[in-house]
């Protein structure tokens, strides 16, 4: 009898022990696909306007504000594909703006993630077979000086009859977003010339190459230090050829930098989307940019887009929904951080799912934001916190994109635009004439010192008074 009770206790053990380890073992390594840089570029008065539209309720309306002259443009579309054999769309059509005509837009697979769940896949034609992002490059041409209007068609729909031909079908559609790289009309005391790094590969045509880029629609964020994630060097293989040499065009005092990324970072707390065996990725990835340090405290703009967001309330049937809270976290610094949830700053707090904020239609949000960084800082960083739902609420399930980081850099550009010189005082970067300390007070004496790069006009208070609601339903 004693020894049937210690082999049943063994074999308790190592139930608890195998499902244990099952419940915490990790996704797999491919699990999605992490935001690495494809496009960098500097000199100039460079900002970058982006502005995104939730396709999931039939929208296709893109309204962007483009104050200057285009130097490179995409438009990314996203949404889940279907489990028997869906496939994102291969091409796009797009209208309005300055273009001619409807033009067909081909694009580029820049993000999916890889591993799909058997409860996903287990309702067979209406099943999801995961959530992809496409990439393709818009035609300079297409842009007016100002506001643009476009219309997007031929955007295939999604839930079509099981048994027919599924091609480019979705399960569900996400959205839409067009990035736009620009230099703006700024100008600046001290030239400098620049130079643009374009690594999306195919897709840049030789747009890649001249300026600007105006994050300042990037719109009201406050808030901080911005930091964002090393893996801007990724980028392709070209990533960093920076051969395009360019002249950051009649701006050339003024000197700013554009990082882009791009991926597909899946982020869920839905009950559906997880095995036992995978640790559900209740947040996306930390996601960083890398620059040279900089000499100077300064600014930039940051943003983003997500799609499969659920808005913070809708109605479903004659009731009110609510969907579960979100947060977004970003730090500075000289190095990747380990952490950012609760140790860093908060950007926004259920802004991404309000349609008063960044929540651009049902399944899309678009963040822009002004972040503040420290002289010496070489990292940026941020990370989508999703929050569990409370009963009654819908759990959030998000992929992640894109994102940008337009810095300021003119107060380091002393006459030739290298890092650490500023103003005029070429001769040291920090020996800077008044104070040592200079290094990085030297702002003050930069020639349009960052600090009014984009006056971050747009009230950090908000950044995350995000307090705005955790209510936030779907």
């Amino acid at each position: 009898m004693q020894i049937r009770r210690w082999s049943l206790v063994i074999a308790l053990l190592t139930f608890v022990s195998v499902t244990g380890a099952m419940a915490t073992a990790p996704c797999l390594p491919n699990f999605d696909d992490p935001l690495t840089e494809f496009y960098r570029s500097s000199g100039g008065d460079l900002r970058v306007a982006t502005a995104g539209i939730g396709s999931e309720d039939g929208a296709r309306e893109i309204i962007i504000d483009v104050p200057g002259t285009p130097v490179a443009a995409w438009i990314y579309w996203v949404g889940e594909i279907r489990a028997d054999g869906g496939m994102p769309d291969e091409a796009i059509t797009l209208d309005g703006g300055a273009l001619p005509g409807a033009t067909d837009l081909f694009g580029f697979e820049s993000g999916r993630r890889h591993q799909v769940f058997s409860d996903e896949t287990s309702s067979g034609c209406a099943g999801n077979g995961g959530e992809v992002a496409m990439r393709a490059e818009v035609p300079l041409y297409a842009f007016v000086d100002g506001v643009n209007n476009f219309i997007v068609t031929n955007f295939n729909e999604k839930n079509a009859p099981c048994g027919g031909n599924l091609k480019n079908t979705y399960r569900r559609q996400f959205g839409l977003e067009m990035v736009v790289v620009y230099e703006g009309t700024a100008t600046c005391a001290a030239g400098a010339a620049g130079s643009s790094d374009d690594n999306s590969s195919d897709d840049s045509s030789s747009d890649d190459s001249s300026w600007d880029d105006d994050s300042s629609d990037d719109d009201s964020y406050d808030d901080d230090s911005s930091d964002d994630d090393s893996s801007s060097d990724d980028g392709s293989s070209d990533d960093d050829s920076s051969d395009d040499d360019n002249a950051g065009g009649g701006n050339a005092a003024c000197q700013r930098e554009v990082i882009l990324l791009e991926g597909g970072d899946v982020a869920s707390r839905s009950p559906f989307s997880r095995e036992p065996n995978c640790d559900v990725q209740t947040s996306t990835e930390i996601v960083c940019f890398d620059f040279a340090p900089l000499a100077c405290d300064s600014t930039a703009e940051l943003t983003f887009g997500l799609g499969g967001t659920a808005p913070m309330t809708s109605i479903v049937g004659n009731k009110e929904r609510l969907a579960s809270q979100e947060k977004t976290w970003f730090a500075a610094a000289t190095s990747v951080p380990v952490s950012l949830i609760g140790t860093s700053t908060v950007l926004e707090t259920n802004r991404l799912i309000d349609a008063n904020f960044y929540y651009a239609g049902r399944k899309m949000s678009v963040y822009s934001g002004e972040v503040s960084l420290s002289a010496g800082d070489d990292t940026a960083c941020f990370q989508v916190e999703l929050l569990d739902p409370l009963k009654g609420e819908q759990a959030q399930h998000t992929i992640l994109f894109d994102a940008t980081l337009s810095l300021d850099r003119t107060c380091e550009a002393g006459g030739n635009g290298d890092p650490g010189r500023c103003d005029d005082d070429s001769s040291d970067d920090d020996s800077s004439d008044d104070s040592s300390s200079d290094d990085d007070s030297s702002d003050d004496d930069c020639d349009d010192s960052s600090s009014d790069d984009d006056s971050s006009d747009d009230d950090s208070s908000d950044d995350d008074s995000s307090d705005d609601s955790s209510s936030d339903d779907d």
